[in-house]
Parts: C-alpha cells; sequence; structure tokens
C-alpha cells in the first residue's frame, strides 16, 4: 500500500467522497488513506481460484463469494478496507445503507504478497478481529504452498491451523467447506523465496 500524501487527515466522510471520483481503490485506516498497489499474477490467480472454488462450494447455501471490490467497514477500528476475498452469510448487512459497504463477512482472505505480508498479518488482522461477524481470517502465500487460518473461538481467542501440502484439504469451518489444497494454488507457478 502507499500511501496518498496531499493532505495528512482525512475524514471519513472526505474518504468516501474521494473514492467515488477515485481512478483506484484506497484504504482508511483513522483517517489515514493508502492506494492499493496492483498485484502478481500469482496473486490474482490465487484469489480467482479461492473465489471460483468456494463459490462453487456455497452455490446453494446462503451465502455469497465476493472478490476484492467490496469494501468492509470496520467500524470499532475505523477503517475501511478492500479484502482480496468475502464470505457472507445470511444476507449482508450495509453501512448507512450503501449497497457498496458492508460490516459483517463471515470469512476473509487475504492473498499474501511481500510488500503487504506483515500488514496483512498484523495490522490488518488486529483490525478484522473487531469484526463481530467475522468468524474465519485465511492468508494464503502467493509464492508457496502456504496457507494460514485463523478461527474465532470463545473469549477473544483464536485457533490457528496451517496447511504446506499441496495434497491437503483445507477445511473452512465457519461456512463448513472442504477445498483441496491444489485447487487454491491451480496454475500458480512458485516463486524460490517464500513468505514464511
Amino acid at each position: 500500500m502507499t500511501a496518498i500524501t496531499q493532505k495528512k487527515h482525512y475524514t471519513e466522510e472526505e474518504y468516501l467522497a474521494m473514492e467515488v471520483q477515485a481512478d483506484f481503490k484506497s484504504e482508511y485506516y483513522a483517517g489515514e488513506i493508502f492506494a492499493m498497489a496492483g498485484g502478481t499474477l500469482n496473486h490474482g490467480q490465487i484469489a480467482s481460484n479461492m473465489v471460483r472454488s468456494v463459490g462453487n462450494a456455497l452455490l446453494h447455501k446462503n451465502c455469497n463469494v465476493i472478490g476484492s471490490d467490496l469494501k468492509i467497514r470496520i467500524d470499532k477500528a475505523d477503517a475501511y478496507v478492500y479484502p482480496d476475498v468475502t464470505v457472507i452469510c445470511g444476507g449482508a448487512e450495509y453501512h448507512e445503507d450503501r449497497k457498496d459497504i458492508v460490516t459483517n463477512p463471515t470469512l476473509i482472505v487475504e492473498v499474501l504478497s511481500p510488500s503487504t505480508a506483515e500488514f496483512d498479518r498484523h495490522g490488518k488482522f488486529t483490525r478484522y478481529m473487531q469484526l463481530d461477524a467475522l468468524e474465519e481470517y485465511v492468508l494464503i502465500d502467493s509464492r508457496s504452498a502456504y496457507v494460514e487460518i485463523f478461527k474465532r473461538q470463545s473469549a477473544g481467542k483464536w485457533l490457528f491451523s496451517v496447511y504446506t501440502d499441496l495434497s491437503e484439504e483445507v477445511v473452512f469451518e465457519s461456512i463448513e467447506v472442504t477445498i483441496p489444497m491444489s485447487e487454491l494454488y491451480l496454475k500458480v507457478e512458485f516463486e524460490e523465496e517464500s513468505l514464511k
């Protein structure tokens, strides 16, 4: 992410007005705005695989799978973000009746790239944890077979699972879906260096 530098602090209203006019997406964190950078082919392929595979598995369930164009509002963190993949079950709840901003994701996926991995693991996750509806947070490495899942437990605890073998089945408990890891990484060419 790259910070927008014309002004140091923006109100929520200024950000939303800018987003309507902008030619690019940006995220908002308590007054700071960060432009979203483009992704690699691997990044896009993994996100597409996730949308397709999970979407097919949820075809006859009351859940929607959406790509990176959907904005999420995190009230408790004063943030607006664009996850790589969002799953909403039971119907969308909108921020101030805006059909382009939802507040109740069940599952969020971020595909890790070298420039955003640290922030996705810590900065974003800290904010995502404040979404009452969120049950599962998934991180998928774009440079090696490595999937991390954080599943909400009681009393603010999160259960951590990791998958590292393409022969494994990745279990998304919150939506009762299991996807072969090889399907998530279909057509992905791994690089030698890893984010782990």
